[in-house]
């Protein structure tokens, strides 16, 4: 359970708050406001708001690696829900917060929590950006793809306000 109330925000601080969890939720469209208030915060999981910020991914993987472990999938099962979050993520920066400053750069809000009643881990990753397209594409744009087949469920929704991707992995 992680939140950015520590000073520097590549170095979270650690809370227990699931009514910042469900505070953060209700501003979030209705499928992804219902799976996070669905998830059942008494068991592990992660709540992260950090700064939209490339040197921000190490940390994230790390912990949503840790949390993604804890469920019991199995190695690769794991291994894909931190490739499609750290994507989900990626996307969020380069794609909300291009051309930010340091020293605004946007945050990006990350959750991670088990949803009994739909059987799946659940992954919101939200910003509040606006989608700026890459200058020259090249071999880009691969993304969206990848979160889709890595995860079981992936639900994406733009908006003027920002970027919310759910993503969700069968558990039974």
């Amino acid at each position: 359970m992680l939140d950015d109330t520590g000073p520097d925000p590549s170095r979270p601080a650690v809370t227990m708050s699931a009514d910042s969890v469900r505070a953060w939720a209700r501003a979030l469209p209705a499928p992804a406001c219902e799976v996070v208030l669905g998830a059942d915060l008494d068991q592990p999981y992660l709540f992260h708001v950090f700064a939209g910020v490339g040197t921000a991914l190490s940390a994230q993987r790390r912990a949503v690696g840790q949390w993604a472990r804890g469920l019991g999938l199995g190695g690769y099962g794991a291994d894909d829900i931190v490739l499609a979050v750290d994507e989900a993520v990626t996307n969020a920066i380069e794609h909300g917060y291009r051309g930010r400053t340091e020293g605004e750069p946007g945050t990006v809000g990350l959750f991670c929590g088990n949803n009994p009643d739909q059987r799946m881990a659940c992954v919101i990753v939200a910003d509040k950006g606006s989608w700026l397209a890459p200058s020259a594409p090249g071999v880009r744009g691969r993304g969206l793809l990848l979160m889709g087949k890595l995860a079981d469920r992936f639900d994406l929704y733009p908006a003027d306000g920002g970027t919310v991707a759910l993503l969700g992995w069968f558990t039974h």
